[in-house]
């Protein structure tokens, strides 16, 4: 187990307990996006400054669509923290408003989407235009 209290973006009140499976499989026992991104994409966190090509937050259940939503996302601010302090493109993701989410739902959707960003990103080395991100 890792455990890991601050990062250079965020001051984590409550430490975080990380266990590691494997190379890439981690779980945690709390935290927000925000700070779990922060805590892997950190050059001292989990990923030691490795920069993955996507970042997906969520798909959790809730609405994170609409200016007065995605103002108090905690889905979108994960994506934002990926984006915006670490330059790696990312989606924030939501399931559904009101209703039980239908992950399995969620999954072949962001799968198919990144398939169509793969086949539409031509000779560029990253799947969304640099600076870009997108909540769905």
């Amino acid at each position: 187990e890792i455990a890991m209290t601050t990062s250079k973006i965020i001051q984590f009140l409550n430490p975080i307990t990380v266990t590691q499976y494997d190379a890439h499989n981690f779980s945690t026992n709390a935290g927000t996006p925000a700070s779990l991104v922060a805590l892997a994409l950190d050059p001292q966190g989990l990923f030691n400054g490795a920069r993955p090509d996507l970042i997906v937050v969520g798909a959790d259940q809730g609405d994170a669509v609409g200016i007065e939503n995605a103002n108090h996302s905690a889905t979108v601010a994960g994506a934002m923290t990926a984006l915006f302090n670490y330059s790696v493109p990312s989606i924030a993701l939501t399931s559904s408003s009101g209703a039980a989410a239908d992950l399995a739902t969620s999954a072949h959707f962001l799968t198919t989407l990144i398939g169509n960003l793969q086949l539409t990103q031509g000779s560029s080395p990253t799947l969304l235009p640099e600076g870009v991100g997108l909540s769905i």
